[in-house]
This record gives C-alpha cells, sequence and structure tokens, in this order.
C-alpha cells in the first residue's frame, strides 16, 4: 500500500507538472535538448567554408574561374567528411543535409563541366596547371578533355600567324664552317628552334608549378608580372590574361531545419565580356548550359 501511495503521489505531481507546462508553459516538443545544441554545433562547423568564402568573394569583389573549382571541392570535401561519418560523431539528421548539399555541388560541377572557360583557366593557372586535375583524381578523359580544349582555344585564337610564303627572305653569306667542339653548336641550335616549334601549352604543362609557402599563388597578378618581364611563354601570355581575368561568380543559400534542406537558392553568373572568351564560348554549344538536370548523388551511405 505504501508503494502504491508513493507511485499515486508521484504520477499526481507529474501530471500536475504537465498540466502547469501545458496550460503556462510550451510544449515539451518545442523546449531545446543537448542533442540539438550539438547538432547546431556541428551544423556551424559545416557553413564555416561558406561563410570563409563568402569573405574571400566578397572582398575580392568577383571570383577569378580559376578558383571556382577549387572552392567547390574543398566545399564537398567537407560534406563527404560528413557523410562518411568514419569516427561516428554525426548524427543522422546533419548527414542528410550533407547528402544535400552534395547535390547542390553536384549541379554546380554540372555548370562548370559545360563551361570549357573554367577547365582551361585551370590548367592555365601556375599553380594548378593539370597537376591539380591529377591530385583531385579526376578521371583522365576529363583531363585529355580539359587539356585538348586548351590546345584547341590556344589554335584557333592565340597561335601567332604563319610568315607570308611568297616573301622572299634576304641572301645571306655562307658561314664559315666550325671545326671541334664549335661544330656542334650549330647542331644543338637547330634542336633547340625544334623544340620552340612544339605547342606552347605542352611546353607550359612541362615546367613546374608555382606556390608560395606551398599555397596557390594569384594567377592573374603572376601572368601580368611576366608580361611586365616581358615573356610571352611562347605566345600563352596573351591566352592567360584573357582567360584569367574573366570573372566566374556562385552564390548559394541554403535553408537547413533540422535535417533537411527546407529551401536552396542559388545562381550562377560566368562574365565573359573579353571578346575573344566569348567567341571561344559559342565555338562548343553544349544543351547541357539550358537543361534543368538533376545529377546524380555519389555519395556513399
Amino acid at each position: 500500500l505504501e508503494d502504491q501511495g508513493e507511485r499515486f503521489q508521484l504520477g499526481f505531481h507529474g501530471s500536475v507538472i504537465w498540466q502547469r507546462d501545458k496550460q503556462f508553459g510550451t510544449p515539451w516538443s518545442n523546449h531545446i535538448r543537448q542533442e540539438d545544441l550539438d547538432l547546431a554545433h556541428h551544423l556551424v562547423q559545416i557553413l564555416e567554408p561558406f561563410y570563409e568564402f563568402t569573405l574571400q568573394i566578397s572582398n575580392g569583389a568577383s571570383a577569378q574561374v580559376a578558383e571556382v573549382v577549387v572552392l567547390i571541392d574543398q566545399i564537398t570535401a567537407s560534406l563527404s567528411t560528413v557523410i562518411a561519418n568514419n569516427n561516428d560523431i554525426y548524427p543522422p539528421a546533419l548527414q542528410n543535409a550533407c547528402r544535400a548539399g552534395i547535390c547542390l555541388t553536384n549541379k554546380y560541377y554540372l555548370l562548370t563541366d559545360c563551361s570549357p572557360i573554367y577547365r582551361i583557366a585551370m590548367v592555365l593557372h601556375p599553380s594548378f596547371k593539370d597537376e591539380y586535375f591529377k591530385l583531385a583524381k579526376w578521371p583522365w578523359s576529363w583531363i585529355n578533355e580539359a587539356l585538348a580544349l586548351t590546345r584547341e582555344m590556344f589554335d584557333k585564337w592565340y597561335k601567332p600567324r604563319k610568315s607570308d610564303p611568297n616573301v622572299i627572305p634576304p641572301q645571306k653569306v655562307p658561314a664559315k664552317p666550325q671545326t671541334g667542339v664549335l661544330a656542334g653548336l650549330r647542331a644543338a641550335a637547330v634542336a633547340r628552334s625544334v623544340d620552340s616549334l612544339s605547342n606552347p601549352v605542352d611546353i607550359w604543362l612541362s615546367g613546374g608549378l608555382v606556390l608560395q609557402d606551398g599555397a596557390p599563388i594569384n594567377g592573374l597578378k603572376w601572368w601580368v608580372e611576366q608580361k611586365h618581364l616581358g615573356n610571352t611563354h611562347h605566345g600563352l601570355l596573351q591566352m592567360a590574361l584573357d582567360i584569367l581575368s574573366c570573372p566566374g561568380e556562385f552564390h548559394i543559400i541554403l535553408h537547413v531545419s533540422f535535417g533537411r534542406v527546407i529551401h536552396a537558392d542559388y545562381s550562377w553568373f560566368l562574365y565573359s565580356n573579353n571578346c575573344r572568351c566569348r567567341a571561344y564560348l559559342q565555338i562548343r554549344p553544349r544543351l547541357c548550359v539550358h537543361q534543368e538536370t538533376q545529377p546524380q548523388c555519389k555519395v556513399s551511405k
């Protein structure tokens, strides 16, 4: 009887508290619990790169095209870490939100894939070239296409014109034949001239990467300095200045509510005021630019 009385008293006391909260307080379902605070803490960590990239783009007035792919890769890596959840520290609600974020970044990847300018800008960036694609484990077909697009643009718009065959070169007096070590200079000069006639893109890719304290440099500023030094890089200078000075901006606004994206606003801008850039965008038209296709989410559950 004593046990029943104690249980009745506890039940009555709990009923009074429930009635009081229902009448004067907020429902228990709306109370903030510790797991809600943990979710908010993890969400802040995930959204931190978005904030940093927004500041980076805003301070520079506009994002250069070579930086767009890198920013998307970093965002994708951050979201993929949460989805993998190797340390089992992220709640399922946050994983679901990151899966939705991966779908959104895949759409931006589709837009960059539809525009050759982005891949050409990566190839002409002194800190990236084709090495970035290899480190990011891009398929070889994508890498080869990026290099082919770069060569195609150079050959069509920037390759120096051949000299007029009708022009008769001035006659030169036969040089005195050389002997010994000097005789090998002529063969070396011919070999160097043959190398200089090879594709400038291949010569550019054969060089090393330009980094500052292990971090990428400002590619456009580097090419401007090369112009002041008089180094045209076998004709790639003007092409690099035209491409890297073409800004591209992207804006992502995610509205997340307890593990699900309730609304997503996004916009994409690719400015090509330069006449050569605008003309090249018309060379290889892609239908996917005008289609609202939904990319597949390639993530592991």
